[in-house]
């Protein structure tokens, strides 16, 4: 056990420090162009990326949980092509969907400001669908994929001071904040054509269809939690101005950044070896999540008291068009608990640990956070500012954390 955990420790540092760097240059990039664009550039801005990652959730479909568990577990080579080659099949059917359902929600008149800077923002979906993160953290090479995106990034985005000057260049901002998908897609598919990582096999209707079911209580998980966690920024652009989704887009990117840096790197290192642990030792399973869910939990304890005191600086670093917005910052200072506990009880516990019941639970706890927020947002829209918008999202956000908290508990 502790061998284990060493590793894990290991290459949880090696990925945190590796997901640093891809996280240090965004970190330098999104204040720059917060304070560059402007609240109402950058609410473009963050209402495109924020629909482009719902998009790619959809073409993610769960793979990244239901996939990766498949690949860990598999005993062969056949095995491991064949559920990679029902996998990208599937995903490549959903880029098409996706497709359509973008040029039919930008056909609405509300959303006219955004149809360039989406449209601009469109490969990014591309690049993430050959990403095949989903293949590689099943094989534990997370840390090599964590080095090639950070190299990625660290070719693309420092471009962003050369190029994005004023408030016109929102559409050059888009192209480069799309680039980096679009390189990094290009060198996993390289690395997966010239690595020989996986064959693609023949495969049937069949199997595409069987890969969609198994993914799909996954996919209904981790889709109704963005409906708060990523399409509130939709919603609220329907409503407000593109000024107002600025200021919401800045705090809660900053927020989600913060987060994201430590957690991320800590579930993708342990999602697969608990997996494994599990089918051995359940025991010593549990008592690794129960570790990694107490250090978690102090240290995003620590990142909210860092937002809610440190709010006022950060405003006055990005200027007059973000004025008001320390009411955001108080609010989402409370999130960041919310989301390490579901983090690490719901993926490390629920599904790593669990079974088909357990991933229902898993299912089922975000589709009432989704459903409580829906119907908040609903109830508020003819008052709907990113104030009530915030608090929309702490209420899903902390109704999903003590929902998978309680369900590991019972594990």
């Amino acid at each position: 056990m502790r061998t284990v955990v060493r590793n894990m420790m290991q290459d949880t540092i090696w990925v945190m420090v590796l997901q640093g760097l891809n996280y240090l240059i965004p970190l330098f990039v999104w204040p720059y162009l917060m304070t560059v664009l402007g609240s109402e550039g950058f609410g473009k801005i963050g209402f495109s990326l924020q629909l482009m990652q719902f998009m790619m959730l959809m073409t993610d479909f769960g793979f990244n949980l239901s996939a990766t568990k498949q690949i860990a577990t598999a005993g062969t080579r056949e095995a491991i092509d064949r559920i990679a080659t029902d996998t990208l099949c599937a995903k490549l059917l959903l880029f098409a969907f996706c497709t359509v359902m973008t040029v039919l929600l930008l056909l609405l008149p509300q959303y006219t400001p955004y149809r360039p800077i989406v449209w601009v923002m469109f490969p990014m979906l591309l690049g993430n669908l050959f990403s095949f993160q989903w293949l590689f953290q099943g094989l534990g090479k997370i840390r090599q994929v964590s080095i090639i995106t950070g190299i990625c990034r660290l070719l693309i985005l420092p471009i962003t001071f050369w190029l994005v000057k004023s408030q016109e260049d929102v559409l050059r901002a888009g192209m480069i904040l799309a680039s980096t998908y679009v390189l990094s897609g290009i060198a996993m598919s390289v690395w997966v054509v010239k690595g020989s990582v996986f064959r693609f096999v023949p495969t049937s209707c069949r199997r595409v269809k069987n890969a969609l079911c198994r993914s799909l209580p996954l996919f209904v998980s981790t889709a109704t939690s963005s409906i708060y966690a990523v399409l509130f920024v939709v919603i609220l652009g329907y409503f407000v101005s593109p000024s107002e989704v600025g200021c919401y887009s800045a705090v809660e990117k900053i927020m989600r950044v913060s987060c994201y840096l430590f957690l991320l790197p800590v579930l993708q290192v342990f999602y697969p070896s608990v997996s494994r642990m599990n089918s051995v030792n359940p025991g010593e399973a549990r008592r690794l999540v129960r570790m990694v869910l107490a250090g978690m939990t102090v240290m995003m304890a620590g990142i909210g008291a860092v937002l809610f005191f440190g709010g006022d600086y950060v405003i006055s670093l990005l200027g007059k068009d973000y004025a008001g917005s320390t009411r955001l910052f108080h609010i989402m200072a409370f999130i960041p608990v919310m989301i390490a506990m579901s983090g690490v009880c719901g993926q490390l516990g629920l599904v790593a640990m669990g079974g088909e019941r357990q991933q229902r639970q898993f299912r089922n706890v975000y589709v009432v956070g989704a459903v409580v927020s829906l119907v908040s947002v609903v109830a508020l829209s003819p008052i709907l500012n990113a104030q009530w918008a915030a608090l929309c999202l702490l209420m899903a956000e902390g109704i999903v954390g003590a929902g998978m908290y309680f369900y590991y508990r019972r594990i």
